[in-house]
């Protein structure tokens, strides 16, 4: 992947609280999307297993993936999440909403999934301190309305804010499978090709 062309976009970001029993029904979202459960509890349908998540769970699901929420009956989860390219992706002429999400059996339009992470990333994961993840995802609320003339100048602001958001979340998330190092596997490439060539080159 041309690293050059990964430039995060946030589309959408809020606090949504479920009421009880509530479920998303199975969904697959066109963006990616971030999910933080700052209280109460709920279950996780994804990859065809079943997860029961509370308070602090961090839920990173990539763009194109069938999911389901479904919240507890008694004490229902609150999200704060986010829906996001890894780069801006046009889809104003499709649909109605900068976040469009495909509810089976509607049929999926595939081209316009947007790009997934060239690294894995873990689906679920717990935050130590919730409350520094609230105050992020805050500093870049916004409605899943387009960008137009009015909205442009905030629209800066909130994208600014949600790269120190995505630079915090991708820094938690790498910490045990950090990106390759560029110099390393340039090494590499070279002492392959002498054995496969039996040709020294200068490093």
């Amino acid at each position: 992947m041309n690293f050059t062309s990964l430039h995060p976009y946030v589309y959408l970001a809020t606090r949504y609280p479920f009421y009880k029993g509530q479920s998303s029904s199975p969904r697959i979202c066109y963006t990616s999307s971030i999910y933080l459960i700052s209280e109460g509890f709920g279950t996780l349908v994804s990859r065809g297993q079943i997860k029961r998540l509370g308070p602090g769970a961090l839920v990173y699901m990539p763009a194109g993936q069938l999911h389901e929420w479904l919240a507890d009956s008694q004490e229902p989860m609150v999200h704060i999440c986010c829906y996001f390219d890894w780069h801006y992706m046009d889809r104003e002429h499709q649909f109605d909403t900068a976040c469009p999400v495909c509810y089976p059996p509607q049929p999926l339009l595939e081209e316009h999934i947007g790009p997934q992470f060239p690294y894995p990333l873990p689906e679920i994961t717990r935050v130590e301190s919730s409350r520094v993840w609230e105050d992020l995802f805050q500093d870049f609320y916004k409605n899943a309305d387009f960008t137009n003339e009015q909205t442009f100048m905030r629209s800066l602001k909130i994208q600014r804010n949600f790269q120190i958001f995505i630079d915090y979340f991708l820094n938690s998330q790498l910490k045990e499978q950090q990106i390759p190092d560029r110099r390393i596997t340039h090494i590499l490439e070279i002492m392959e090709h002498d054995l496969l060539h039996g040709v020294p080159k200068k490093i």
